[in-house]
């Protein structure tokens, strides 16, 4: 049996078990719509704050801003955006930050839908894809918020599964839409432009990328970063982490330079020792490659923990139930995660699920990064906030996951995911079972 073959009779399998359902675009809607619906009457309730922690933050901001102050901001264009819509419905800054994050949740979810229907050529499977996203208070928690990474996030999406198929080696017309990331959120692009350079780096090593095609990307490159660097939108907020939260002993520059060689000869090897072969003889070895991916996680989260005392000092005031009932809907999703992508390890021709294969592979890498670079830098949460854009790839694998373990996708499963659904909510809400 050929690759394409068996990749063809791997996705039919994948929807057999989770059956095509002509009214998938309708529930996908109806998600979105309850998302937007419990994150406005949680707060209601007060089971969330009427203002998010991050949304005090950017609120403080924009007020100094309309003082005439420049602040430093990380996403220009969202911060043009409350401001329009403030001047334009007449409601008051805390209001309009309300509504952004409410409308902001539903499209989030019906966007993401329609880009894994996009990819995966199925209506079910991506319903299913968006259904895990909500047992996991990764994306739950960030999602119910109003600040930049939630259009963000999106905008990485399609960038990045865009250029993920192989078909996509050099700039398009999708690439453009850097130009609007870039100023919507700094960090999210700066976690695109990451992945596509590592993609862009792996494909020049192994020879898939033309020498035309690569001096495209090297001049797109350079001419976002010249527009980053001398942009008057970021200025304030480029000379805030020089000087509040770079702790590293050499200049941002000299670390930038060092990282991009890092990248070079890492891919170099990567393209000699991840090839076809090799992946399938990992496969080959199931049990010990899901023992090493849960072992990587579970010491990847704990070094995170770790470096925010204050979590884990929260974390260790809190009773086994009560935590339990926190992570059910993260440890679910993770678990499924694993199974996948042992998975898919495995290369198929044409298969859907690669792209996001190599997505939830490359943001891990950025992640750990991220993760080291956190122990010299002022504030250490910067592999969560890759975790955020990571979980968009990590879910559609998750879905390859269930299949392994689930025969059919029914209406009995319900209840379960309500169950994961609630474990989530419950964490961002911080909701507590007394002993």
């Amino acid at each position: 049996m050929t690759l394409s073959e068996g990749a063809l009779r791997y996705v039919n399998t994948a929807r057999e078990n989770c059956p095509e359902n002509t009214f998938a675009v309708e529930k996908a809607i109806a998600l979105s719509l309850t998302v937007m619906f419990l994150n406005f009457a949680l707060r209601e309730m007060q089971f969330l704050p009427a203002v998010m922690p991050d949304e005090a933050a950017w609120i403080a901001l924009l007020e100094q801003r309309a003082g005439g102050l420049t602040p430093p901001i990380s996403g220009p264009l969202f911060a043009w955006l409350v401001a329009s819509v403030k001047d334009s419905v007449g409601l008051t800054l805390s209001s309009t930050v309300l509504a952004i994050a409410v409308v902001s949740s539903g499209f989030a979810v019906i966007t993401t839908f329609f880009v894994y229907r996009r990819l995966l050529g199925s209506h079910s499977l991506a319903l299913a894809g968006v259904m895990m996203l909500l047992t996991t208070s990764y994306f739950v928690g960030p999602n119910f918020e109003s600040r930049p990474q939630q259009v963000a996030t999106i905008l990485l999406l399609i960038v990045c599964l865009h250029h993920f198929k192989n078909n996509h080696v050099a700039p398009t017309g999708v690439t453009f839409l850097l130009v609007p990331l870039m100023y919507w959120h700094i960090l999210t692009f700066a976690v695109c432009a990451g992945a596509l350079s590592i993609i862009t780096s792996y494909r020049w090593w192994g020879g898939q990328l033309s020498f035309r095609d690569a001096m495209q990307w090297a001049v797109m490159f350079c001419l976002l970063t010249g527009s980053l660097i001398f942009s008057s939108g970021y200025e304030a907020i480029f000379l805030d982490v020089y000087a509040n939260h770079w702790k590293l002993p050499v200049s941002p520059f000299v670390a930038f330079v060092l990282i991009f060689l890092t990248l070079q000869v890492a891919c170099f090897f990567a393209v000699r020792l991840w090839h076809s072969s090799v992946r399938e003889k990992i496969a080959e070895q199931m049990p010990s490659l899901i023992l090493a991916l849960s072992v990587t996680l579970a010491v990847m989260l704990g070094m995170q923990i770790q470096l925010l005392p204050e979590t884990a000092v929260y974390y260790a005031r809190q009773n086994g139930i009560t935590l339990a009932l926190w992570h059910l809907g993260n440890a679910v999703f993770f678990i499924f995660f694993i199974l996948g992508y042992a998975h898919l390890i495995k290369p198929r021709e044409n298969d859907p699920f690669e792209p996001f294969f190599i997505g939830s592979t490359l943001l891990a890498l950025i992640a750990v990064m991220a993760l080291l670079l956190s122990i010299g830098m002022l504030h250490k949460n910067w592999a969560i906030r890759v975790l955020y854009c990571w979980i968009l790839f990590a879910s559609p694998v998750c879905v390859v996951g269930i299949r392994h373990v689930i025969t059919h996708l029914n209406r009995a499963l319900i209840p379960l995911w309500c169950l994961l659904v609630f474990s989530a909510i419950s964490h961002i809400t911080q909701a507590k079972i007394l002993l």
